[in-house]
């Protein structure tokens, strides 16, 4: 077994240099035989889709282009049925006394359900990190207790037991050369399962850059990579940043780096441009280009949410689409609104698109009775129709009347309707703001980013009496920081960090 590793700095191309290693094994080996491994399901779909676009892949021999856990879902012949954090729910009801939630930011959730979840959340990073049990605290004991006994008691397993399961029965899967990207951000047990599976390969490569792990909260260890470098029999070392101006190389490698005690001194160039670098009091989107707004955490996400709704200024984040709160064109409301504004434009709706707008739609004043159980009733056909076919389903001629007002037309609450309340307009705007917190971009990179260095007291309190924690939100500082192209700008910086 070879063992090799790639280190890229933000915007070198690293992704682009591994596809070229998997075209190369893949026609060595042919693409079945090649695996690979990223952190995030969003990680793994860009490896898979430039793996299918620019090494030769098929859909179906990008088989082993996976997450650690899909690959080892796929080892141990895992459903839904044996998944434990898929019936989380017959858990809370078999142990009400340990109920978690599935979504921790419900404000409504009891005291009891966040200590929970913070318990549920603490018992995996523990066995992640594979800190003995009798080490543990003894409340996140008891709860650990609960959850094991439940998933014996069911047959299931949890995402870290497959890998704990793997392990045990030394499976691996059948890769003769296997890239692990973000490496930087693996836990003890995922490197062991790695290792695991490296041994039995002609290859393994390691791709990362330990200045950007970020996820110690999650049981990960920057020195792994590092150590994994020093180990391997060769490493290439991507130090040209395509992405980051000067300015900005400047801030991020005198003001962040450096700082960072015990880090290994690796100097890396920015691309030929000046950029800028800024303290601000808000983002100025004026500025021609992508925008990005990170916050530290999700709590202050929700302030510069009600500035661009004020700027009438439509958001997301494609790196976490799930989020409704962080996608608002997703919703149902807006996505009713949307189609309602092109067919008001003079364009052709479809009928999935006619039944997602009346879904939404106030019934009194713009809907004749009974029509959206007659809509339900009509069988899908491929065609479209405009503002003069609407009477067909059902729609009232006030439901087209530039006079009512768009409230009056559809159910809107939330965040997203605050925004439609400001324009209707902006349903038609294509999101060119990313907000969220640095931890939900990585990977990401727009024209202008504004950091919002405001910090949680407890965060604050944690980097002035742990050296570790104050490397690590250095670590979270250079990763949010490194994602700007064109400008970098601090709003209310944080005193003593930077």
């Amino acid at each position: 077994m070879k063992i090799g590793c790639v280190r890229g700095v933000p915007g070198s191309g690293k992704t682009r240099y591994i596809i070229n290693l998997i075209r190369q094994a893949a026609k060595k080996y042919g693409p079945e035989r090649v695996g690979a491994i990223s952190y995030t399901n969003a990680a793994v779909e860009e490896i898979k889709e430039r793996a299918i676009a620019d090494a030769g892949f098929s859909a179906q021999s990008a088989i082993n282009i996976r997450t650690l856990h899909s690959h080892c879902w796929r080892l141990l012949n895992m459903n839904s049925d044996r998944h434990a954090e898929s019936h989380i729910k017959f858990f809370c009801e078999s142990y009400p006394q340990f109920a978690i939630s599935q979504t921790v930011t419900d404000d409504s959730l009891s005291v009891n359900t966040r200590q929970n979840d913070m318990l549920f959340s603490r018992q995996s990073v523990l066995r992640s990190m594979e800190v003995p049990l009798d080490q543990w605290p003894v409340d996140v004991r008891f709860f650990y207790q609960a959850w094991r006994d439940w998933m014996t008691e069911n047959n299931m397993i949890d995402y870290t037991g497959m890998i704990e399961t793997v392990l045990k029965l030394n499976k691996c899967p059948e890769i003769d050369v296997l890239f692990i990207d973000e490496a930087q951000d693996m836990s003890k047990i995922q490197l062991r399962a790695t290792l695991l599976w490296a041994e039995g390969t002609v290859s393994t490569i390691w791709c990362g850059d330990s200045d950007q792990s970020i996820f110690r909260f999650a049981g990960a260890d920057a020195s792994v990579f590092d150590n994994l470098c020093k180990k391997s029999e060769w490493f290439k070392y991507l130090d040209q940043s395509h992405r980051l101006p000067v300015q900005v190389h400047h801030f991020v490698t005198g003001k962040v780096l450096s700082q960072i005690s015990g880090r290994e001194p690796l100097d890396f160039k920015p691309k030929n441009s000046e950029g800028a670098f800024s303290e601000s009091f808000e983002p100025d989107l004026s500025l021609p280009g992508t925008h990005m707004i990170l916050c530290r955490c999700n709590y202050q996400v929700g302030r510069w949410i009600d500035f661009l709704i004020e700027k009438k200024t439509l958001w997301h984040n494609p790196y976490r689409e799930k989020d409704l709160y962080w996608n608002p064109a997703k919703t149902k409301a807006f996505r009713a609104v949307n189609t309602y504004a092109k067919v008001m434009a003079g364009e052709s709706i479809s009928l999935s698109e006619i039944k997602t707008m009346m879904d939404s739609t106030i019934s009194k004043g713009n809907l004749r009775r009974g029509a959206k159980k007659e809509l339900e009733e009509v069988e899908h056909i491929e065609f479209k129709e405009d503002i003069f076919g609407l009477g067909l389903y059902g729609f009232l001629p006030e439901f087209t009347s530039d006079d009512k007002p768009i409230t009056e037309k559809f159910r809107l609450t939330g965040k997203a309707s605050d925004l439609l309340f400001q324009s209707e307009d902006i349903a038609s705007q294509a999101p060119r703001v990313v907000v969220g917190t640095i931890h939900s971009v990585k990977g990401g990179e727009a024209d202008h980013v504004w950091i919002d260095c405001d910090m949680p007291s407890v965060v604050r309190k944690s980097i002035y009496l742990s050296e570790s924690s104050r490397n690590d939100e250095l670590r979270v500082l250079y990763v949010g920081a490194t994602r700007a192209k064109e400008s970098l700008h601090l709003i209310n910086r944080s005193k003593g960090m930077v």
